[in-house]
Formats: C-alpha cells, structure tokens, sequence
C-alpha cells in the first residue's frame, strides 16, 4: 500500500529523512525466513507489516501494549536506526524485511492483499482510537472526510455497530458514505449545516493551540473578534470529538479521540490548555 507519509519522507518535507530512503509500511508478504524462538509464524504464511518493526519489549511502555511509546523508541518500519546494528531500517519497497515476530500479524486466508495492505496504516489509525474509546452500540461517531482515513473511519465504526455522520464539503461523497455504512451526511458548506457549529479537523487543532499565543492572522471576522487571552485558554480534554461554536469561537472545549501531547499514560488525560501544546 502506499501512504502519503512515504511521499513526505522521500522528499524529506518533515526534515528527517536519512538518504538513501526506502519507504513504505503497508506491507503483505509471504514469510521467507524464521528465527529459533519463533512460533508465531512458519515459512510460507501469509502476513503482514504496518509502521513498526521492533522495540525493546520490556518498558512499561511496551508491556502496556504502546510500544510505539517504547522508552528507548521503536524502530519504524522505515528511515529509522536499528536497534541491534544502527543501520537505517528500509520499508515494503525492498524486496524483502527483517521484522521481530511481535509485529508481524497473520493474514486470513482468502483475503486480497490489495485490500489487506491499506489496513496497516489507514486502517489502524482509524481503529486504534475506535477501540480505545469503546465505541459500538448506542455510541455516535462523527466523520470528517471521505478520504483514505475517512472511509476507512466509516466502515470500521459502522461495523462497530454506531451510529456513524460523515461530514464533508463535497455533496456528491454523501452517497459513497452511506454505501460504506454512514448513517447521516453533512454537507459543512452548506448553510445551517451543523446548527450553526463550525467543524474543525482533528488536525488543525495544534495549528489553532499555536496561533492562539500568536498576535491572530485569522481571516474570519468571528475568529478575529476573539481576544489571544480567550484563545490562551483553550482546552483538550479526552472523550470524543465535538465542534467549536463561531458564537465564543475558540474558547469552547475541543474533544478529541487522541491523548493530549506529553501524555504516554494510555488511560484517559488530564485536560491541558493551548500553552501546553
């Protein structure tokens, strides 16, 4: 599979690329290889590969299950130094990867691996924080894009059984989203959509926390009206996604499926203002 992170690292736009670079962590193969002490998986099998491919196994991080929090950093699938040797680890675009067995998932016989592979980034990132909060049924969960996260958030929170809205700015996706399980649409660019609120990407909440310390640069007048003293106080708390209403503009409690910056816990975190961030 092919992530937009793998172009952002080939052209080095995040400034940490380590040439020469071979991205690539959505990954299904075929196990060629394995070590004495693995059980897990015999030669042959069908498996598959996301964004990690080692770590130390015995922090508490990683024996909470957040090894992507590891005390002494996990080796990405890609563009990051090995734990043993020090040499930069290469991506699903080699021809073959050395992967500690831990991170290495089975695949269902049957199942296309064109369709499997996506599911080691966008699917996971969208699943991930699914699972965390519980949603299912009875639960309600909001949409924003019907991109390659955004589709895939629909589908696994539909098949999770909840009652799922996408909101977009495109009309003509309020289809495609109910054939992949959407309950409701909200075209945000249409008037009255969305009671008045204004939706924010999980996203730009940083690029919001960072302007909000800054002197403004907003171009809507709403925005502009709010003094950087109301806009300091923002506050990220830990239960679901919810709006900012134009009428106090960024003073309002954003809620996001996402632990706040600094916290490595994986319970649920203390709320912290736009100055921490």
């Amino acid at each position: 599979g092919i992530c937009h992170s793998d172009l952002h690292t080939a052209r080095n736009d995040w400034a940490g690329t380590k040439y020469p670079v071979i991205p690539g962590h959505e990954i299904v193969g075929k196990v060629t290889a394995i070590g004495g002490s693995v059980t897990r998986h015999k030669v042959g099998d069908t498996v598959a590969v996301g964004c990690m491919v080692d770590s130390c196994m015995a922090c508490d991080q990683c024996e909470a299950g957040w090894e992507v929090f590891c005390r002494e950093g996990c080796v990405q699938t890609y563009n990051s130094p090995d734990r043993h040797d020090g040499t930069i680890s290469k991506g699903g675009y080699t021809d073959h990867i050395v992967v500690r067995d831990h991170f290495v998932l089975k695949v269902p016989a049957g199942m296309d691996a064109s369709r499997t592979a996506p599911l080691l980034c966008a699917g996971i990132t969208t699943y991930s924080p699914l699972r965390q909060y519980n949603v299912g049924e009875g639960t309600k969960v909001a949409v924003i894009g019907l991109g390659g996260l955004g589709h895939m958030g629909v589908k696994i929170a539909a098949a999770m059984g909840a009652h799922v809205t996408m909101i977009t700015t495109t009309p003509e996706k309020g289809e495609d989203a109910r054939k992949l399980g959407a309950h409701d649409v909200i075209v945000s660019t249409e008037a009255g959509a969305g009671g008045g609120r204004t939706f924010v990407a999980l996203a730009d909440v940083e690029l919001l926390a960072l302007r909000a310390g800054g002197a403004g640069g907003y171009s809507d007048p709403d925005a502009e009206a709010a003094a950087p003293s109301a806009l300091a106080t923002l506050r990220v708390t830990l239960r679901q996604a919810v709006y900012l209403t134009a009428a106090d503009n960024f003073g309002r409690e954003i809620r996001l499926l996402a632990r706040p910056p600094g916290d490595r816990s994986g319970g649920a975190g203390e709320a912290v203002s736009a100055a921490d961030l």
